[in-house]
């Protein structure tokens, strides 16, 4: 089951909630009051006037994310989490378990970008993911016998204490 930790934040109304705290700092009102009217620290309101009276109104719009661009766009990257719900198998995996290597091959074959099996762990949390490790058992397990051994042999030969 998917579940989304992270939800997109809504840049916009940031945006609009930084121009409002300039707007009443302008009026008069106190930093301190400003930042509790808005839920926001005193720092990011300091850090907000600041910001506008250095560079105006642009110093508070949104700034782009400092790092690397992201391998795989985000449309494509999107495509991820449905193309896995299919199962390994659809793709062309020997079974139906999904391995982070798996999870490599498949963007490598989809889309043409390589991804190391330890980042793939990274967009998989992305989407609100986690890694699962499969239970070991064999097919041919043969429960009756297990229960059998357990019941009837397996005291007969373990050791007691003291004994």
């Amino acid at each position: 089951m998917v579940t989304q930790r992270n939800l997109p934040r809504d840049f916009a109304a940031l945006e609009a909630r930084r121009r409002q705290a300039i707007a009443w700092i302008r009026e008069g009102q106190p930093k301190a009051e400003v930042a509790r009217r808005l839920g926001a620290t005193w720092q990011a309101v300091w850090t907000w006037w600041r910001a506008y009276r250095r560079f105006g109104p642009r110093g508070l719009a949104r700034r782009k994310h400092p790092g690397p661009r992201p391998k795989l766009a985000r449309p494509k990257l999107a495509q991820l989490p449905r193309l896995l719900a299919q199962g390994a198998s659809a793709h062309g995996f020997p079974t139906n378990v999904w391995t982070t290597q798996r999870v490599a091959d498949l963007i490598w074959q989809r889309f043409h970008v390589r991804y190391d099996r330890d980042h793939v762990c990274r967009l998989l949390h992305g989407f609100g993911w986690s890694w699962q490790k499969p239970t070991g058992r064999a097919r041919e397990r043969d429960e009756k016998a297990i229960r059998h051994w357990v019941e009837h042999t397996w005291p007969r030969i373990k050791k007691t204490p003291g004994g």
